[in-house]
């Protein structure tokens, strides 16, 4: 290859990797309070099209939510009570307080978030993540990662319609959930327009209630492992 040719795949390569970092997001909702807390100077009151960029951070009062869309198509939803920021350069957030919905669009790399007790990485899906305690972690569609913070060594593996509780350094063991549910009565999903990825989750939905149909026509002798859940 020559000089040239080797000069612009570094190039391309850079320019890829630029595209792929979270560098800033736009706000594309608001609901009821919701504050922008910049490094310099004091929290004000957020508008559809403002800029969150890195060194800044997102907060919800009560009954509040909002919505961030971010240069490559990632949407992060942010519930009540909830303290957001993102990692410059990186594909990485930080959820200080509350829960957040992610969805990442198929193909995109993984995006990662971190509470006090956990990171996760949600690979071309759509995950709900809240610090708790207990952290809880779901999958609605697509497939995720969890582990202790600092510990990725213990990553567990979650697929969709799947969750996972984790606190004191320990994350359990992956449970269905119904996701139908929380489609029906999460914040993060029915006060806000319709996902991109909705019909990817409305096939694990289809999954789910094909496998409850066989469990009753042949009902195990254990409790059903669909479990409803706090979606809150």
């Amino acid at each position: 290859m020559t000089v040239c040719g080797v000069l612009f795949v570094l190039v391309a390569a850079i320019r890829l990797a630029n595209a792929d970092a979270l560098k800033e997001a736009r706000v594309s909702q608001v609901i009821q309070d919701v504050r922008l807390l910049e490094a310099h100077g004091a929290p004000h009151p957020a508008a559809v099209n403002d800029k969150v960029i890195f060194g800044s951070a997102v907060r919800t009062g009560v009954e509040s939510r909002a919505e961030l869309t971010f240069n490559d198509l990632t949407i992060t939803r942010l519930g009540a009570n909830t303290i957001f920021s993102f990692t410059a350069g990186a594909r990485q957030a930080e959820l200080t307080q509350g829960t957040i919905l992610l969805q990442v669009r198929q193909n995109a790399p993984p995006v990662r978030a971190n509470t006090t007790a956990v990171t996760v990485a949600v690979m071309g899906g759509t995950a709900m993540l809240s610090t708790g305690p207990p952290a809880k972690f779901m999958v609605l569609e697509g497939i995720g990662n969890i582990y202790p913070l600092g510990h990725p060594e213990k990553a567990v593996t979650v697929h969709a319609g799947e969750m996972v509780l984790a606190e004191g350094g320990r994350v359990n063991k992956p449970e269905k959930f119904d996701v139908k549910a929380v489609l029906a009565t999460s914040p993060l999903v029915v006060d806000f327009a319709p996902l991109a990825n909705l019909p990817l989750i409305l096939t694990v939905v289809d999954q789910q209630q094909a496998e409850q149909q066989v469990m009753v026509s042949n009902p195990p002798p254990y409790k059903s492992s669909f479990d409803t859940i706090d979606v809150t």
